[in-house]
């Protein structure tokens, strides 16, 4: 019975020696490259949008101060979001990437989006 208690003590202790969270620090490299200025290209389908139409090229185009909402992921984990602002030059928008984030969703145009605490777009009580 004695021997039994003592293994089942050592099995406890060494269980709860190794159960300490391992804090890997970051390297200055990461450290940059959080808040990092970024621009991104964003093309118009030409089917049902509401920007801008051009009578001259006929075509649909983005307007200043328009702002697309990118909303940041690490797999299915949310990472936060950042608004970029139209440059005014092609389809150019400027804005800050979201660190940790390897995938996002945009949004048009992003006054128009409210977040829950997961990045999921919440819509108002009349929307439908």
């Amino acid at each position: 019975m004695k021997l039994k208690l003592s293994i089942f003590a050592l099995l406890a202790l060494l269980l709860a020696s190794c159960t300490q969270e391992i804090i890997i620090p970051e390297t200055e490299e990461e450290v940059e490259k959080a808040g990092e200025t970024v621009t991104i290209n964003a093309t118009i389908p030409q089917e049902d949008t509401r920007v801008a139409y051009n009578d001259g090229t006929r075509k649909l185009s983005w307007q200043t101060n328009d702002q697309l909402l990118l909303v940041g992921f690490d797999g299915t984990t949310y990472k936060g979001h950042s608004t970029f602002t139209y440059t005014g030059n092609g389809n150019q928008f400027n804005g800050t990437k979201v660190p940790g984030a390897t995938t996002y969703k945009a949004y048009y145009p992003a006054s128009a989006i409210t977040l829950d605490g997961n990045g999921n777009v919440q819509f108002g009580t009349n929307f439908w």
